[in-house]
């Protein structure tokens, strides 16, 4: 009679497991939510922290630099033909070393093609602060060949 009791115990237990057809599963369908939320809120508060910049004094002078190297290409007389035009025999030509100064230092044309050239390359890139700045300029080559370009200028300490 003790088995028959046990295996009705049993049997009820069982039944009281499964999900219902009202949605309410209970402690176990809340608990896998719970899991679920808080692997999620772990995952993103952890890729927050491994993602913060330290924004030091060092990446404000950073930044300086490379604005004022950019504002210096693009205002120079020397191989600027006007607004927002450079003259491509002259950049070619151009003292890169003396004009950049100190530190690590890269200026790049993109063209709309995709192809790239690297006007000037100064130091490695190192895994410490870089600074980047871009403007859109015309590339004149010769009176019937303007083309548009981006240049690019990197900075680093």
């Amino acid at each position: 009679m003790n088995r028959k009791v046990a295996d009705e115990t049993r049997v009820r237990r069982r039944a009281s497991l499964r999900s219902d057809a009202y949605g309410i599963g209970g402690f176990f369908e809340a608990i896998m939510a719970m899991v679920i939320v808080t692997s999620g809120l772990l995952l993103l508060t952890l890729s927050l922290t491994l993602l913060s910049v330290d924004d030091g004094e060092g990446s404000e002078d950073l930044d300086h630099r490379c604005e004022s190297t950019l504002n210096s290409i693009l205002d120079d007389p020397a191989w600027s033909r006007g607004s927002m035009m450079l003259d491509h025999r002259d950049l070619a030509r151009v003292d890169w070393t003396s004009f950049m100064g100190e530190g690590g230092a890269k200026v790049i044309l993109t063209y709309p093609d995709g192809t790239t050239e690297v006007l000037h390359q100064q130091g490695k890139v190192n895994d410490g602060e870089r600074s980047c700045r871009s403007a859109p300029v015309n590339i004149y080559f010769h009176q019937a060949d303007v083309r548009a370009a981006l240049i690019t200028v990197w900075v680093w300490a």
